[in-house]
């Protein structure tokens, strides 16, 4: 799969759809950033560029709508080669995929943009060497796209996750959302000697990722490469950070948070379980809280938690409001009894 010349061509009030896929990213898309309101980090080459140079077979696709050469909107995509077959995703690992608009494009225009966008999806999702395509979308973007893709035959689902509004500053957050329990845990882990930090260093990940080896065995899924975490850190122009806790100069818990329009993911994340009585969780929750509210953001996203029913409940035990992203997602029926055939082995056969 090349760069180069655009894969798709429609046409809509003079607007046409480019797809383009690998680097360097098409200007236009560099104009668009540079136009656009609210970039979700998922959105920007740092970290498509960390996605595919540490995952094997990736590479980005840009889809553009443009106009006079002008780009009115667009998305990026991570396309995967599986042997001579390709899979597409909004991004890696169910982070949200988003739609980026021109600011104060006329509705009449961004409805021509997200029809588009649409459409090039689902050409490239039908596409004879295809087995997938999916995207996470948030419920600020669901509404304006998911119908299209619905109406094109994307199955849809929903994505749980918790979400901390950030309203009124740390204060605010430790009085009426934090709940009891966890203010309490967090004072118990200071008093514990347990010591908070906020870093951008990449060397931080390499303390950090034994840790996140050892969870992602334990939750059965694969980890993610170090120099994937090291690379967000070093180019991810401060957007990218660790939130880390130690306990006598030992780093025991650390979070990877992404920030992008008004608000902070904390995406990437665990702690030594041997000092679950030290409460780093809830330390390194309240580290995230701080530093997004330093950083002017309105609300704290705690990421999705699949069926992993331990996390689920300890973000209820934050103060987490309960919210859903939606995965939409057109796939070959092989592609999917492949998918279900792999929960099931993972899942030991209980489901």
């Amino acid at each position: 799969m090349g760069g180069g010349a655009p894969r798709l061509d429609d046409a809509d009030g003079g607007c046409r759809l480019e797809v383009v896929r690998g680097w360097p990213e098409p200007p236009a898309w560099s104009t668009l950033l540079a136009e656009a309101s609210a970039i979700p980090f998922f959105q920007r080459p740092a970290w498509l560029r960390a996605v595919c140079r540490h995952l094997p077979g990736r590479e980005p696709l840009w889809l553009l709508v443009v106009r006079d050469g002008r780009p009115l909107g667009g998305m990026a995509l991570v396309a995967r080669r599986r042997g001579p077959f390709l899979t597409f995703e909004g991004s890696y690992a169910g982070t949200p995929g988003t739609p980026l608009l021109q600011v104060g494009l006329p509705d009449i225009d961004a409805g021509r943009a997200l029809s588009l966008l649409a459409r090039g999806l689902h050409r490239l999702a039908t596409a004879p060497r295809t087995l997938s395509l999916s995207l996470v979308l948030p419920p600020r973007s669901e509404p304006i796209l998911g119908p299209a893709l619905a109406d094109r035959g994307a199955r849809r689902g929903e994505v749980p996750f918790g979400e901390i509004p950030l309203t009124g500053g740390p204060e605010q957050v430790d009085a009426a959302v934090l709940r009891r329990t966890k203010r309490k845990e967090r004072n118990r882990a200071l008093r514990a000697g347990c010591t908070a930090e906020v870093t951008t260093d990449p060397a931080v990940a390499a303390e950090y990722h034994p840790i996140h080896v050892a969870a992602a065995r334990r939750w059965g899924v694969a980890p993610t490469p170090l120099p994937l975490l090291s690379d967000l850190l070093r180019d991810g122009e401060g957007e990218a950070w660790l939130s880390c806790v130690r306990l006598e100069g030992e780093l025991i818990g650390a979070h990877l948070n992404l920030a992008g329009g008004d608000s902070v993911l904390a995406w990437h994340g665990t702690s030594r379980p041997e000092h679950a009585d030290k409460h780093p969780a809830a330390l390194l929750i309240w580290t995230d809280i701080v530093e997004a509210c330093r950083r002017g953001a309105a609300r704290l996203d705690l990421g999705g938690h699949g069926d992993l029913t331990g996390v689920a409940r300890f973000k209820d035990l934050i103060g987490a409001t309960p919210c859903c992203r939606y995965r939409y997602q057109w796939a070959h029926p092989a592609y999917r009894a492949l998918a279900r055939l792999r929960r099931l082995l993972r899942s030991g056969g209980s489901s």
